[in-house]
This record gives structure tokens, sequence and C-alpha cells, in this order.
């Protein structure tokens, strides 16, 4: 029987999902902005889409594919903004609002990251009431922050494994109790190092993250999304 979570609401794992895309693998998760639904990823994702593609899911009926527009690119800092053609598979109609942003966030405090590396022969329990997967969780410190305003890269003091990329980085305002998607996962910082004289990259330890403002930006400039029920 699935347990109660400790910790990421289940709000924000109610709407993180894996995707595929021409042989690649990553996670995506459903935005909902002015009463229209995206799909946020991180862009080396869907490397190669253009105006229109298809992403392979699994949503909450199972397994299928999902034809999806492409609604912006941010290709400088890893961020890819797309809404499906029609409402339907990978779509959870029961989530209530999600929070989106860093107000609140202090350095230091418990942040989560949820996505969908490789399996490796375990099988994942199924997000209660669905036939969708449950995402990985990792939480560690939020770990640095740059000070110019411009900069909407943040550090995690965790690893996120490939196939993460493109899924949620959520904390809990320690003031309003409340749980806000701060950012997007876009992949490890890479560290150098040296065995038997020969060099090698390794993960630091530390993931990156994009701010939302990113995401949002890029559909304000075109607000193309799906109407949802509301």
């Amino acid at each position: 029987m699935m347990q109660p979570l400790d910790g990421i609401s289940l709000k924000i794992i109610y709407r993180t999902y894996p995707c595929t895309f021409e042989g690649g693998q990553g996670t995506f998760f459903q935005v909902d902005r002015e009463g229209k639904r995206y799909i946020v990823t991180a862009y080396h994702v869907v490397k190669g889409i253009e105006t229109t593609g298809l992403l392979g899911v699994y949503g909450i009926d199972g397994s299928g594919v999902m034809a999806v527009n492409v609604i912006g690119i941010d290709a400088q800092f890893d961020i890819a903004v797309l809404t499906p053609t029609m409402t339907g598979l990978g779509w959870d109609t029961r989530s209530t609002r999600v929070n989106y942003g860093m107000d609140g966030i202090v350095m230091g405090q418990p942040v989560y990251c949820a996505g969908y590396p490789p399996s490796n022969g375990l099988t994942p329990l199924a997000k209660p009431d669905t036939n969708s997967p449950m995402p990985v969780i990792t939480c560690g410190p939020f770990s640095a922050l740059g000070s110019d305003e411009g900069n909407p890269l943040f550090h995690v003091g965790v690893h996120a494994a490939a196939g993460m990329s493109g899924g949620p980085i959520a904390f809990q305002n320690r003031d309003t109790l409340k749980w806000s998607v701060g950012g997007i996962t876009i992949g490890a910082i890479p560290e150098e190092r040296k065995h038997n004289d020969e060099k090698f990259i390794w993960p630091s330890g530390f993931t990156v993250g994009v701010k939302m403002s990113v995401a949002e930006a890029l559909i304000d400039k075109n607000p193309q999304g799906i109407v949802i029920a509301t």
C-alpha cells in the first residue's frame, strides 16, 4: 500500500510525468497559467523539436504518445515550454493550484527534486489512484543563488540522475507552509577528476536549477496553451 509522502506535496507529484523524445528520456510537469495548461521540461530533453512533435509519456491512463506544440524555447537556460494538442493522456484534473516562484526560500533549507531516472530493474510504485509511476524524489539543501537578478540559475546540494532533467524543484515556505515549484532541473554540475593519470568527468553532487520565471516568460510571450476546465 502506498505510504503518505514525507516532504514534497502530492499536488506537485501528480503533475510530474516521465517522457521520451527521439530516444532520449526525461521528465516534464504541468503548469497552469491564466486558465491554460502547459508542459515544462528541460530543452535538451526535447532537443530537435521545432514547432510540433510527439512525446512518449506515461500518464494517468497508462503509456502512450502525446502530440505537442512548441510554445517557446530558451536554449541559453535549457528550458522548453510545450502544450498538448488535446486533453487526455497525462493530464491530472484533480490537482489543485500549485504555487510557482522562489518567494520565501532561504539558504540551507530542504528542497526536493522529482523526476524519472532509468529504473534499473525496479518497479516504481504508482501514484495514488492512477496508473502513472511515482517519480524518484531526492532532497538536499538550497545551496547557491546568483547575485545578478538577470541570472536565473541556482544550485541544490543533491545529485540529479540522468532522466530527472525537466522535473520540478520544490520547497515549502517556512512562514506560510505552502509548497512552491521554484525551478526546473536542468542537470548536474560536472567535476573533473583524475585517476591513473587519466582525466574524467564525474557528477559533483550538485544539481543546477533554473527559476520558474524563465518558463513563465516564455508562456507570457506566446500564451497558446490548451484551455482547462475551471
